[in-house]
């Protein structure tokens, strides 16, 4: 596992946030965690890129997510579905 520190802000009453991006061997991210180390968020993707749900494999919807990167750590457009 590879580890990336991101400022983002999944709680708007912080002034900021610190987390964790933790990624596999292709630079996705697979897990989000916080500075004491409880996961926040973790993501999948299928064999297009597109983000999936981590315990089911079934297509997330387009929620707001955490960060806009993903597949590769490529950049995520969820609202046009581009990757």
């Amino acid at each position: 596992m590879h580890s990336r520190n991101k400022d983002i802000n999944p709680y708007p009453y912080y002034s900021s946030y610190t987390a964790c991006l933790l990624t596999d061997h292709l630079g996705s991210v697979d897990l989000i965690t916080d500075r004491y180390g409880n996961v926040v968020d973790s993501m999948s993707f299928d064999a297009w890129g597109n983000r999936r749900n981590y315990n089911n494999w079934q297509q997330k919807d387009n929620a707001v997510h955490l960060i806009d990167r993903g597949f590769t750590m490529h950049q995520h457009l969820d609202s046009f579905s581009l990757i």
